[in-house]
């Protein structure tokens, strides 16, 4: 299969005691695409009212780390897991022509006001030749039914709709039948209004994990209107939650124009978020992913996006 697809990964130096597990676990689930593309964003966040980075990502520690996760991703590369890898290093030109197609220059900084990333998500886009790419931080984890491939039943809806740019499996396992509740992409969420055929569409767009249209994407750019450019003018004069998020930029432009997610209804796929990743869970992961797969869950976990640890730990350890 040779689909107008690519899937792109996620990784920073916090992620070098599972990366391998994951992009080779992610990879298998998606023989769909045509390319495989990793982004690891070497860039240490940069000062900000809530982040001193030299506190936070002390040297040499992150250094060493940012070699660690470089030596990983280039031997998958060596390995063919992966077609291509991509390292944004501090001044990187495509930095400053990402930050002035998409956002006007109005900041040019690699992360938010919290340290979380912003122009890893974005950049991506400038180098995929595909018309669709499929997104994951290196986290993230799917239940993915065998012989089903989500990205081509979304892509299948997204075509019906003009208005939807992004698109995700559900975001929590499936809970309405066990819970005798109304449906939806979550418990966190609840109901949505007007559902749609196959899912859900809804105003928030989460850097988690998503399938974006980018010939859609690009007739919308900058992501800037006046009262994006006004808002982000006075957060960086009065230093509050500068820059802005990715999901809040995109949710405020685009969002507010009226496109949506695509959150897929099909119970055959769902995705789940580790909060907490400590030394138990990277020794359980091969074991968590083994559960996943076979859509194996505690009950209790049905319906909520976050990974509940101590509902898992004593499955995991038996």
């Amino acid at each position: 299969m040779n689909s107008d697809i690519t899937l792109q990964i996620n990784l920073s130096a916090g992620d070098i005691n599972y990366a391998d597990i994951m992009v080779r676990d992610l990879v298998s689930k998606h023989t769909e695409v045509k390319e495989t593309l990793l982004i690891v964003d070497c860039c240490k966040p940069q000062r900000t009212k809530s982040i001193d980075p030299l506190i936070k990502y002390p040297e040499p520690e992150y250094s060493s780390k940012i070699k660690k996760i470089k030596n990983i991703t280039n031997k998958l590369l060596q390995n063919e897991i992966v077609d291509n890898v991509y390292l944004i290093e501090q001044g990187d030109p495509l930095l400053k022509k990402v930050a002035k197609k998409y956002i006007n220059t109005l900041f040019s900084e690699t992360h938010d006001a919290k340290g979380t990333p912003v122009l890893s998500y974005l950049l991506p886009l400038e180098l995929i030749t595909t018309r669709y790419m499929v997104h994951y931080d290196a986290d993230m984890l799917l239940y993915q039914k065998e012989g089903c491939f989500w990205t081509l039943e979304a892509i299948k809806i997204m075509i019906e709709y003009d208005n939807a740019i992004f698109a995700t499996p559900r975001v929590a396992p499936p809970f309405a039948d066990l819970l005798n509740k109304e449906d939806a992409t979550s418990l966190h969420e609840g109901p949505i209004p007007n559902p749609v055929k196959g899912g859900w569409l809804i105003n928030w767009f989460s850097t988690r994990c998503f399938l974006i249209d980018n010939y859609k994407f690009n007739k919308l750019l900058p992501l800037m209107d006046t009262s994006i450019y006004l808002e982000l003018i006075l957060r960086k004069i009065f230093q509050r939650s500068f820059p802005m998020a990715t999901e809040m930029l995109l949710h405020k432009s685009l969002g507010k124009r009226g496109y949506r997610r695509l959150d897929l209804n099909s119970e055959d796929y769902w995705l789940l978020h580790p909060e907490e990743k400590d030394e138990k869970y990277i020794s359980n992961l091969t074991k968590l992913l083994d559960y996943i797969s076979r859509d194996e869950i505690p009950d209790e976990q049905r319906g909520w996006e976050n990974m509940k640890s101590e509902i898992w730990e004593n499955l995991l350890i038996m």
